[in-house]
């Protein structure tokens, strides 16, 4: 439905961002005001890649491009692929903790990070091609990284979950229908299952 298609279109955005040497900092819709507009103002984002209907609820600071995927216009943009060379101490993406000490703080993870993060995430899961992975976490958190990257990494299957927390009934269907083969779920989830 429409929410998957959010998910891919954000997830075609973020590997765009990496690929044209950017950084990505996930801003999730649903977070408090007070808290986006800290997380926006300390990353210091230039461009705020969004959809239309969530505009409204990320703040944007003055002077920051806004791109909404689902409106962007690519009539005419340059297929060519971008020969950007980048350092692995580069960074590629700000993922903010949770604020339990008072606000969030930011935590840079350099492509070094990242790329080592999914190869050991390849071998823990003994991920090959044949494999269909269950992204399960939102791209605001950690789990999102170990269920995005790694399965790319090796031309695995995603089967997106959408931001509908499943029942275990539900759960239990979706792992049949969809012919998923890993599924890397939270504690709380697990004892909820």
């Amino acid at each position: 439905g429409i929410a998957v298609e959010r998910s891919v279109d954000m997830i075609v955005g973020l590997l765009a961002i990496l690929k044209a040497g950017g950084a990505y900092v996930p801003l999730d819709p649903d977070y408090p005001r007070e808290r986006l507009e800290h997380m926006v103002a300390d990353s210091a984002i230039g461009m705020l890649l969004t959809q239309s209907p969530l505009r409204l609820q990320i703040p944007c600071p003055q002077g920051c491009e806004v791109l909404e995927l689902d409106v962007l216009d690519l009539d005419g943009a340059s297929e060519r692929n971008p020969a950007v060379s980048l350092h692995g101490d580069n960074l590629a993406y700000v993922i903010y903790t949770s604020g339990s000490t008072g606000k969030p703080k930011g935590v840079g993870v350099p492509h070094h990070g990242l790329a080592e993060h999914a190869q050991v995430a390849v071998g823990f899961f003994g991920l090959s091609s044949s494999d269909r992975m269950l992204q399960f976490s939102t791209i605001n958190f950690d789990g999102f990284i170990e269920q995005l990257f790694p399965p790319l990494c090796v031309g695995a299957g995603i089967v997106l979950r959408g931001p509908m927390l499943w029942d275990s009934d539900t759960f239990y269907r979706e792992l049949i229908n969809k012919r998923i083969t890993v599924a890397d779920l939270t504690t709380a989830y697990w004892f909820l299952l």
